[in-house]
C-alpha cells in the first residue's frame, strides 16, 4: 500500500492467476462497502513506481490516499481497511469490544500459521499438478494430514459457536475464504470439509455471503481456452489453474491458461509416476487430534 499523488480511491493491482492474497483483500473491501478500482496488470497496466518502491513483495498491492507507510501483507491490509472504514458496511469485522478483538486475533494467528501453510500446498497442487509438472506426493500427503488435524480443532470449536471467534462473522472467518474456496469446492479435497459437519456448515455459511460471491464472480472471469484445447493448437502449454466445482453444478472439466509471462518462467519437468507401494504395507495410524493450545503456540500440527 502506498500514497500516490491525486489518488481518489483504493486501487488494487492484480495479475493472472489472481493470488489468494488479492481475493482476501477483495472480500474485505466488499464487506466494508468500500469503493475501489481493480486494475489488471495483464492488460497493459503497470504498477506505479511509487508503489513498488514501498513494497518488498507486492503480492496484494493496494494504494490508499494519504498513506505513506508500505503495507503489502493481505491480513494487515484487511485490518487497516476494517479500522479505517469502521463505520461502513460490516462494522464488526474486528469485534465489538477488546475481548472479541482478542479472540479474532487469536483465530487470525491460527489461520496464518496453521491453516494457510498446508492448505496453500494443496491449492498449489490443484493449480500446477499436471503430467508436465512433477508433484511431490509426500508433501501433498503431509499437507493433507496437517490440514485435517487443524480442521479437527476447527470442527470442535464450531460445535460451540456459529463462527470461529463467536456468533458473528469476522475477519477470522473471512481470512479463510480464499484457500477454502478451492479446496472445499474441488473433487480431490472437498472430503476434508464434508466429513466434518460443523466445518461444512461453517463453510456453506461464509461462502454464501454477498462479499465472497462477488469475489467468485471476479475469479471466474479468468479466460477459458476451450477453443485452443479443442483445436489442439501446437505450442500451447495448458496448466489447469485452480479448477473448482460449485455446490450446485457438476464438476468443471475446463482449464485455464496461465499468461505467457508466467508459463515462460516455469521449468517443464517430465513426469515420473511415483513407485507403487507394496500391497502389504500397513495402513497409516490415525493421528491424535491437536489441541487449540498446541495450535496457538504455533507447534507443527501432528503428522
Amino acid at each position: 500500500m502506498a500514497a500516490l499523488p491525486g489518488a481518489s480511491m483504493l486501487k488494487l493491482y492484480y495479475g493472472e492467476p489472481m493470488l489468494t492474497d488479492v481475493s482476501r483483500v477483495l472480500a474485505c473491501l466488499y464487506e466494508k462497502d468500500v469503493k475501489f478500482e481493480l486494475i489488471d496488470m495483464n492488460e497493459g497496466q503497470h504498477m506505479p513506481y511509487e508503489l513498488l518502491s514501498l513494497q518488498a513483495f507486492a503480492r496484494a498491492p493496494v494504494t490508499v490516499p494519504h498513506l505513506t507507510i508500505g503495507v503489502a501483507e493481505s491480513r494487515a491490509l484487511c485490518r487497516y481497511i476494517s479500522e479505517k472504514y469502521a463505520d461502513r458496511g460490516n462494522r464488526y469485522l474486528l469485534g465489538r469490544d477488546i475481548l472479541e478483538r482478542a479472540s479474532i486475533e487469536q483465530w487470525l494467528k491460527l489461520e496464518e500459521h496453521n491453516f494457510h501453510p498446508p492448505s496453500w500446498e494443496l491449492v498449489f497442487h490443484l493449480a500446477f499438478a499436471t503430467p508436465m509438472v512433477d508433484p511431490d506426493p509426500d508433501l501433498v500427503t503431509r499437507s493433507e494430514r496437517r490440514l485435517a488435524s487443524v480442521l479437527d480443532v476447527y470442527d470442535q470449536r464450531l460445535s460451540e459457536s456459529e463462527f470461529l471467534a463467536g456468533d458473528e462473522f469476522t475477519l477470522a472467518d473471512l481470512s479463510h475464504l480464499p484457500n477454502s474456496h478451492y479446496l472445499a469446492t474441488s473433487q480431490q479435497w472437498c472430503h476434508l470439509f464434508d466429513v466434518r459437519k460443523n466445518v461444512r456448515r461453517w463453510w456453506e455459511s461464509i461462502s454464501k455471503r454477498p462479499s465472497w460471491t462477488n469475489v467468485v464472480k471476479i475469479l471466474t472471469e479468468v479466460e477459458v481456452v476451450k477453443e485452443q484445447i479443442a483445436a489442439g493448437e501446437e505450442n500451447t502449454t495448458t496448466l489447469h489453474l485452480l479448477p473448482f466445482r460449485s455446490h450446485r453444478t457438476p464438476p468443471s472439466t475446463t482449464g485455464y491458461v496461465l499468461p505467457a509471462q508466467v508459463t515462460q518462467s516455469i521449468e517443464v519437468v517430465h513426469y515420473s509416476p511415483p513407485q507403487s507401494q507394496p500391497e502389504s504395507s500397513p495402513p497409516q495410524p490415525t493421528p491424535p487430534q491437536a489441541s487449540v493450545g498446541e495450535l496457538l503456540h504455533c507447534r507443527p500440527p501432528i503428522e
